[in-house]
């Protein structure tokens, strides 16, 4: 009889939910929040985190109890613990993820999961979706916008949300500790912030546990191993010996040392990774010794003959020796570990997909950076060809394994970037879809902290100041890129900046504007501002907005992104190219004209791994820059001391030795040149070696190190005279060898990678 009665009770149980739960009134408590006494931290966190912020919004200040009780009125319960008897079903469909749901009955309302992240996240959407509140940003003093109500009542209780990947988050980079940005993280839905919780605390949030990374230095420090073992470091044949800038991927004694170093990491961590990255620097650089050269048995049969000692010639070949040295240390790593998951770095030579296979116990956590246009998804047919050939390749050669890792908000360009939303609904939600639709296990991109702290030239709060929306908008789409990013950008506005929403919209619909009118150029502030002539227009949105915003943090963030405008407008001052007559000899070593140029000096040490602070580089460069209006005259010098250090390359390769490179970007194409003090050059156009510049090159060696004269065609660049429109912004990158290891230094030591500003002619 009980079985004819029960599904009349749900459906009473359901209708009843439907009203309206009151959780204050008047400003005080009409209901309590229940978490069982032995929770984890992460749910006590969530009972703690709606408490705190009910209270903020109504005055009421809920009590937390550990078990339902006699009392009446409305009981919130978190945890699965509480609602595993009611909702089997609903658990059932979100076992193997970290999605949520809440359901009510009566006056119980559930929030739960299959992990204890997941009640969590249904805490910070219960708030979402029954009051007006967002966590614009991290910093919580500015970042949180809401409206105070002291009676509150919640009607939407019935919801489930499950993410489209299993790793969905941010490698909160150069600020270690830094708890706000983490929570940030956890209350936008994110599983994957690297080391937020204070060291004491673990991995409080239950958040997955993703270690390891540029790992070489862990596997072999050159600091104890480099004296005794130089075997362990891999050869150059540039200077004829062993150098610490890589490891020999062949050498059987450092696997073994290898794995031991790496055993004890693992062992000391608080908690086992769920995921851990064996990869190695940001370098192209690989050993040369005699057995990494060698040709390499496939476990198919056949073998993979090297066809360049260069990686960027015959990437294939390199990209199997490194994914090879893979297998062998997880094959060790996974007998002590089984449960976790391990991956190696799909980026530079390792982006081409191995002749090799990959062990089972192995993802690929792949950057898709390098000849990529910023403008177009990765698969597009505007886009060059190469990462969609790659990426299908990943998927169908090891479905089920390919992970994204991204840029998406990591600036170290010296400023931060103002922009609009179209980046995100032209490029990042396609790609995300992509993965998806290939199968793909997740995404992890690089995310500075909200933070005072400095890197690059600025502190990284103000990259925050600059773009906020769009990292909450990233947030989202991670979680779920079925979602529409414009419907997410108005969403923020509205609820981030309220009475002010219109003019930000206006604002941002310029900002949009202006990244269609610049199509094909690099979607950056001055040529999608600047350069379309919408300035004004901007600075004006932003300006009413300010006078018509109300709430106190609405008006502190749009002053903030207004500081950043100015500055960033302030810092645009073009590097002018002076205009000389055509008889000048530009060609000459020792023409006066070069006393008249643009000089560009001052190069330093990017702050990779000093908080942003540069160094000077222990050898001077200088380049000089000069136009006949006709052809670009650049007079390169270079102190180098140590001839011996520059050694003669095939044509059309990348110098070796000592060198200057010079990547000028146009309208969304990069021409790339490189010279050293042989005459040794290169010149390509988007990675393509076949394209002809049409420049010339002299060089000529001193003692005190070498001079370069260049004459590039400007058309060669897309210049067109008059047109400002067609100017190029230029970045020049030395990378000079001291006989240990390369420096790399640049104009006031920004982050190769990123533009410089503009040339105007």
């Amino acid at each position: 009889m009980k079985y004819k009665i029960l599904p009349a009770l749900l459906l009473f149980c359901t209708l009843f939910s439907l009203a309206a739960l009151e959780i204050t009134r008047n400003g005080a408590p009409c209901a309590r929040i229940a978490v069982a006494k032995d929770a984890p931290y992460v749910e006590q966190f969530a009972a703690k985190d709606l408490q705190h912020w009910i209270r903020e919004i109504s005055g009421a200040e809920l009590p937390i109890v550990n078990e339902a009780g006699k009392e009446g009125g409305t009981t919130i319960f978190i945890g699965k613990t509480f609602a595993e008897r009611l909702w089997q079903k609903e658990i059932a469909e979100l076992n193997g993820s970290d999605g949520f749901a809440v359901r009510s009955v009566g006056s119980r309302i559930y929030l739960f999961g299959s992990v204890p992240r997941a009640s969590a996240y249904a805490a910070a959407a219960l708030l979402e979706r029954n009051t007006d509140i967002i966590w614009a940003r991290p910093d919580e003093k500015t970042g949180c916008v809401f409206s105070g109500n002291p009676n509150l009542r919640f009607t939407e209780l019935s919801f489930l949300e499950k993410p489209a990947f299993k790793f969905h988050g941010w490698n909160v980079v150069a600020v270690r500790r830094d708890r706000p940005t983490g929570i940030w993280v956890f209350r936008n839905r994110g599983n994957w912030a690297d080391q937020t919780s204070p060291a004491k605390a673990g991995n409080e949030f239950n958040f997955l546990n993703c270690e390891g990374g540029h790992i070489y230095w862990w596997m072999a420090h050159p600091d104890r191993y480099f004296k005794t073992n130089p075997e362990f470091f891999g050869f150059s044949k540039l200077t004829g010996k062993r150098e610490p800038e890589t490891l020999c991927l062949t050498n059987p004694e450092l696997l073994e040392v290898a794995v031991g170093n790496l055993k004890k990491r693992i062992r000391a961590f608080k908690e086992k990774p769920d995921l851990f990255t064996i990869g190695f620097r940001d370098s192209w650089t690989m050993c040369q010794c005699e057995k990494c050269l060698a040709p390499i048995p496939l476990s198919g049969g056949g073998t993979l003959i090297r066809k360049s000692d260069n990686p960027q010639e015959d990437p294939l070949y390199f990209s199997t020796r490194y994914w090879l040295f893979v297998n062998q240390i997880v094959e060790r790593l996974k007998q002590d570990f089984p449960e976790t998951m391990f991956a190696g770095s799909g980026y530079f030579y390792a982006a081409v997909p191995p002749a090799c296979e990959l062990d089972p116990a192995v993802i690929v956590s792949c950057c898709p950076i390098g000849g990529v246009n910023g403008r177009y998804p990765l698969l597009d047919k505007r886009q060059s060809p190469v990462w969609k050939r790659r990426l299908e390749q990943w998927s169908k050669r090891f479905p089920g394994r390919l992970l994204f890792y991204e840029y998406y908000r990591s600036y170290a360009s010296g400023f931060a970037e103002i922009s609009g939303t179209s980046g995100i609904e032209q490029k990042i939600v396609h790609d995300l879809r992509d993965l998806k639709r290939l199968g793909g296990i997740g995404v992890n991109s690089e995310l500075t902290p909200d933070s005072e702290r400095k890197f690059s030239n600025h502190t990284m709060k103000s990259e925050w100041d600059a773009n906020s929306v769009s990292a909450w908008i990233l947030a989202r789409l991670i979680w779920n890129p079925a979602e529409n990013p414009r419907a997410l950008r108005d969403y923020y506005l509205e609820r981030t900046f309220r009475e002010a929403a219109p003019q930000m919209k206006r604002f941002y619909d310029l900002l949009d504007e202006g990244f269609r009118k610049s199509d094909g150029k690099r979607p950056d502030f001055i040529h999608t501002v600047i350069q379309t002539g919408l300035e004004k227009k901007c600075f004006d949105a932003l300006c009413e907005a300010e006078k018509t915003a109300r709430h106190p943090n609405s008006l502190s963030m749009i002053r903030s992104l207004k500081k950043q405008w100015i500055t960033a407008r302030s810092r645009l001052g073009a590097n002018t190219v002076p205009r000389m007559e055509s008889e000048e000899k530009f060609m000459d070593f020792h023409a006066t004209c070069y006393e008249t140029s643009l000089i560009i000096d001052d190069f330093r040490l990017p702050g990779y791994f000093n908080w942003g602070k540069t160094t000077p580089a222990a050898r001077r460069t200088e380049a000089r820059l000069l136009t006949d209006g006709t052809m670009l005259y650049i007079r390169l010098t270079a102190e180098n001391p140590s001839p011996e250090l520059m050694e003669k390359s095939a044509p059309d390769l990348w110098p070796s030795g000592d060198h200057i490179e010079l990547r000028f970007e146009n309208r969304g194409k990069t021409f790339c040149f490189a010279v050293d003090g042989n005459g040794n050059r290169y010149d390509s156009l988007n990675s393509d070696r076949k394209w002809e510049s049409g420049w010339k090159v002299l060089t000529a060696r001193n003692n005190d190190g070498w001079t370069a004269l260049l004459a590039i065609p400007l058309k060669a660049l897309g210049v067109e005279p008059g047109n400002r429109n067609t100017f190029p912004s230029l970045l020049l990158i030395r990378r000079s060898h001291d006989g240990t290891r390369v420096q790399e230094s640049t104009p006031k030591g920004i982050f190769p990678g990123q533009r410089q500003t503009p040339l105007t002619f």
